[in-house]
């Protein structure tokens, strides 16, 4: 795999960096010893210093006490003739060192006189500086009385190391100094001396150390490339989760899949986007996966996308240990399932449906077969009991045979309902069909019924409403049964209103009845399409007309459902597609 721009530079970024860590600690080491080395000479140099200065001050005092005793008779008196004798001794002396040197001087007034020729002042005469002059520090000590070692600027300015003297009997000041740049020199030459010595080293160690570990280091890095190539593309969405359930890291799959960022996802918790229904069951597992009670777990469960979307995911999680068994965290991988899901629920439904037409089509051939063997004798023994009653004075015989009568004739409404549900189809004649002629068709033939029981009819039919393409008599038989239904419903209910109302929804219109009556039980709702299901008391239904109407309509590509959501009654919608199915088109 080729190396990026920037995984090439980083070598030499290494380089870099390793010389300037290596060239640092060289020089903080090699600083921290020149630096103790210079300290401890200087504590040498100051002890020295002192010595020289006490050693001649005190000399001089013992010079003057003699020249006091026994050269009173000399020009200018006894002080002339031991400044005379310290003239000639420091006339033959060169000093100590490069800079070093003693000086000797008086105050006159304001000013400071120096009684011994200068080293760095040539052969001339002493040289004179103004008491309050910021020269000649070390000599003003010495001249107000202090013996002590010190760092400031002698008569020429320049920074001097200095022990100081005072003279008694004298009035004289001594200083034994040196420059702090002679002091100095040695080890600042030590120091440049370090500082390329360490560069040299520093740059053969880090060529070396490079040279010894750039194979690894760039294989390494193939391998982190090649990670981050797996990881970033792999189809399935990958996440390194937390003890709290955050996603730290997450590749771009599963980003995409639950339409967040990284950054959202590494702050939020997976149960903020774990539908409330799964959450629980994930973070129990989650748990007792982190507790080392399971090694993995997997589960199926729906993800809440940022958009409001819904998605199913196959979720597999696992802890991540090193060689040393101690948990890192745990990784998720998530693929994607929503599609074969939805495949499934549609597989799973077409299975029922397939299995409910088989047992209906079963059933609809042995009840029709039946149904054909009972109407024949029926209609036989419907007649004969008719010619009877006929022919009967007895009024009471002819009640009771009244009544066998009524009793055969429903026995055959209810065979004929058998026989009209057992059909196996017959050819629809397909039509565009205008919804408030079909509706007005069926409220006339209810118009004197709903009269009688008090019920309202209230119709909501605009005119300019598609008008879809299906079989009008299927439609008014579904419409008719309908309205007989609601009508029977609000017959025990104080208010009684019925409303058939069409509308149109998207490529199909939509008739719905709706009344107020008591509605139908959550428990019932399930079972109101079966066959020979009803909610009516025994002898005024016979629990075909939904089922037979539901069956005709799913024929034509029409719709009969109940609207679970509709509260105050029932409500059942018809939808009909304003265009007939392709297979359907043969039969108009």
């Amino acid at each position: 795999m080729p190396l990026s721009t920037t995984q090439q530079l980083w070598p030499r970024r290494r380089l870099g960096l390793l010389l300037a860590i290596l060239v640092t600690v060289a020089l903080a080491a090699t600083g921290a010893a020149i630096g103790s080395l210079y300290q401890a000479a200087v504590r040498q140099q100051r002890a020295l210093l002192t010595e020289i200065a006490h050693s001649q001050a005190r000399l001089l005092e013992a010079a003057a006490a003699f020249d006091q005793r026994w050269s009173k008779d000399y020009p200018g008196g006894p002080v002339a003739a031991t400044l005379s004798q310290v003239r000639k001794a420091n006339a033959h002396y060169p000093g100590f060192g490069e800079t070093g040197e003693f000086t000797l001087a008086r105050r006159d007034g304001d000013r400071i006189d120096f009684l011994l020729s200068l080293r760095h002042a040539g052969d001339g005469p002493s040289a004179v500086i103004p008491w309050q002059s910021t020269l000649a520090e070390p000599m003003r000590a010495a001249l107000s009385g202090r013996a002590e070692v010190l760092i400031g600027r002698d008569y020429r300015g320049e920074p001097v190391l200095a022990a100081t003297e005072a003279i008694t009997g004298l009035g004289w000041g001594l200083v034994a100094k040196i420059d702090v740049a002679e002091l100095r020199a040695p080890y600042v030459h030590a120091a440049l001396l370090a500082l390329g010595s360490a560069l040299l080293l520093s740059a053969a160690g880090a060529w070396l150390f490079l040279g010894l570990t750039n194979p690894l280091l760039r294989r390494l890095s193939e391998s982190q490339a090649r990670f981050a190539a797996i990881f970033h593309h792999a189809p399935l969405g990958i996440a390194l989760v937390d003890a709290e359930g955050r996603p730290r890291l997450s590749n771009r799959s599963l980003q995409r899949l639950l339409g967040r960022d990284a950054e959202e996802l590494a702050r939020t918790s997976f149960t903020e986007f774990t539908h409330p229904e799964d959450a629980d069951k994930d973070l129990a597992q989650y748990r007792r996966l982190w507790a080392g009670e399971i090694p993995s777990y997997r589960m199926e469960k729906r993800y809440l996308r940022r958009d409001g979307g819904l998605v199913w995911g196959s979720l597999t999680v696992s802890l991540i240990r090193d060689d040393h068994g101690r948990v890192l965290g745990a990784v998720g991988m998530v693929e994607d399932v929503t599609e074969r899901r939805r495949m499934q629920d549609q597989l799973t439904a077409a299975y029922e449906r397939a299995v409910e037409v088989e047992k209906l089509s079963a059933l609809g051939s042995f009840v029709g077969g039946i149904a054909h063997e009972i109407k024949n004798p029926l209609m036989g023994l419907t007649n004969y009991v008719g010619h009877v009653e006929s022919r009967l004075a007895d009024p009471r015989l002819r009640e009771l045979l009244g009544r066998a009568q009524r009793q055969a004739r429903r026995i055959d409404a209810i065979v004929d309902g058998v026989l009209h549900y057992a059909r196996d189809g017959e050819d629809h004649r397909l039509e565009r069909i205008a919804v408030p002629d079909l509706v007005a068709s069926v409220c006339a033939l209810l118009r004197a019924e709903l009269s009688k029981q008090g019920i309202t009819l209230e119709l909501d039919l605009p005119e300019d409403l598609p008008q879809p393409r299906s079989c009008r008599e299927v439609l008014e038989q579904a419409l008719l049964t309908l309205m007989l239904n609601a009508m029977h419903a609000l017959a025990e209910r104080a208010e009684r209103r019925l409303t058939v109302a069409a509308r149109r929804r998207g490529d199909a219109v939509e008739i719905a009845v709706s009344d107020t009556g008591p509605g139908i039980a959550p428990a019932l709702r399930e079972r109101i399409f079966e066959p020979l299901f009803t909610t009516k008391p025994p002898g005024t239904g016979t629990g075909l007309g939904l089922s037979a109407s539901q069956r005709n309509l799913s024929r034509l590509g029409v719709t009969l459902s109940l609207d679970d959501r509709y509260t105050g009654g029932a409500r059942f919608v018809i939808r009909a597609p304003i265009d007939a199915a392709p297979d359907l088109a043969g039969e108009s």
